[in-house]
């Protein structure tokens, strides 16, 4: 009887810390900080002001923990290739698609503190391969999200970016264009950080359900041993 209630306690212990673990991961810790974000474009340099008043929507992620801090200043950090999806679209489904570059172009997430608020930058380069050159001529080459984090947070880290949870920002797109002279296209932008996975809540919830199946059966059997 010891050794069923000792393995029983083992599993109890064991699905608990798994539980556990899965819902304390977020993403502000060591796996990739997956965001949604969308938006407006309320102003375009491209010729007719093409994509002017409409949508900005997509997903970017980033990983922390894989690039140390490349900017010897106390109040700015500069964390190189973290950046490793992203996908927007302008317009809406069936609209004009672009993606992270595979290789080459400036990719970083800076921030910079400023004393009560840190400003944030997080910098890509994009390309768009199912898609033609915008106005016969230019092609998107960097996406750009920009906000500023009240109250201050920033301490200079040498071995990761510190956490984008916030409390309050603004923030700002700039998606740039070119043909040789670039030209942008911004708006503002809603940043949202991607809930845990229901998957992982479900698969959290059915080991709880199976454990307290596991506990009634054990009670009843230890009752009936008793009564025996």
């Amino acid at each position: 009887m010891y050794r069923s209630n000792s393995g029983f306690l083992k599993l109890a212990v064991m699905a608990s810390m798994l539980l556990w673990a899965s819902m304390a991961v977020t993403p502000a810790m060591a796996t990739d900080v997956l965001f949604n974000f969308s938006g407006l474009v309320t102003a375009s340099q491209l010729p007719t002001s093409t994509f002017f008043g409409q949508s900005v929507d997509g997903t970017l992620t980033y990983t922390p923990a894989v690039a140390p801090d490349t900017n010897g200043a106390s109040n700015i950090g500069k964390y190189n290739s973290v950046i490793t999806a992203l996908n927007l679209t302008i317009g809406g489904p069936g609209g004009y698609d672009a993606v992270l570059s595979p290789g080459g172009g400036s990719n970083f997430v800076e921030i910079t503190n400023f004393g009560t608020f840190d400003q944030y930058v997080i910098h890509a380069p994009i390309f768009a391969p199912t898609e033609p050159l915008v106005n016969g001529d230019y092609f998107p080459s960097s996406f750009e999200i920009k906000f500023i984090h009240t109250p201050s947070t920033f301490g200079n880290n040498a071995t990761a970016p510190p956490t984008l949870g916030f409390a309050s920002f603004s923030p700002t797109f700039r998606l740039v264009f070119d043909n040789g002279v670039p030209k942008d296209v911004t708006g503002n932008v809603a940043l949202t950080t991607v809930p845990l996975p229901p998957a992982v809540i479900l698969f959290g919830a059915g080991l709880v359900a199976l454990i307290g199946l596991g506990a009634r059966n054990w009670q009843r059997d230890t009752r009936a041993q008793q009564q025996a």
